[in-house]
């Protein structure tokens, strides 16, 4: 009975204490899935599809940072003609927001060899066919924070024996 005690005693004090603490440990175990390691001087900035409200303007704040000489987009998968209208593409965003601050910024959107990536290994390998032949040394990639560790893991696998 008291070795039940005990257990029922710690058991509580464990679920009291992760309640209490739970914004340090989700925060903490939330930086696990980040990586910000991002240096000045890459050849390219590469952005993801998805999250274009929060992606394509951290893009151009490293641009303007001097962090890439040029922005590279991957080809999105294109939505539903009938609704197309209401969704505006990463090329339009960019293009808006390059007017509306007056700035010069090269871009390019890498096509995509499946009609659209839809998933960040398919970004890899679009990004892979693009690079080849260029003398590219070192990339930044743009996701979301929570989508870090994930995409440095899938463009590694992709990209491991490219030169």
């Amino acid at each position: 009975m008291k070795k039940w005690f005990f257990f029922f005693a710690f058991s509580l004090l464990f679920i009291f204490t992760i309640i209490t603490n739970r914004h340090s440990i989700l925060t903490e175990y939330a930086k696990f899935f980040t990586i910000n390691d991002a240096k000045p001087g890459a050849d390219a900035i590469l952005v993801l599809s998805g999250g274009k409200y929060s992606r394509i303007p951290h893009a151009l704040k490293l641009f303007a940072e001097g962090y890439g000489k040029e922005l590279i987009f991957t080809e999105e998968k294109k939505t539903n003609s009938l609704v197309s209208d209401l969704f505006p593409s990463n090329e339009s965003i960019l293009e808006k927001l390059i007017n509306r601050l007056n700035i010069n910024v090269p871009f390019i959107v890498i096509p995509s060899y499946k009609g659209g990536a839809t998933s960040t290994f398919d970004e890899a390998y679009d990004f892979k066919i693009h690079v080849e032949g260029k003398s590219y040394t070192r990339i930044i990639i743009v996701t979301d924070a929570f989508h870090t560790r994930r995409a440095l893991k899938a463009f590694k696998k992709v990209l491991k024996n490219s030169k």
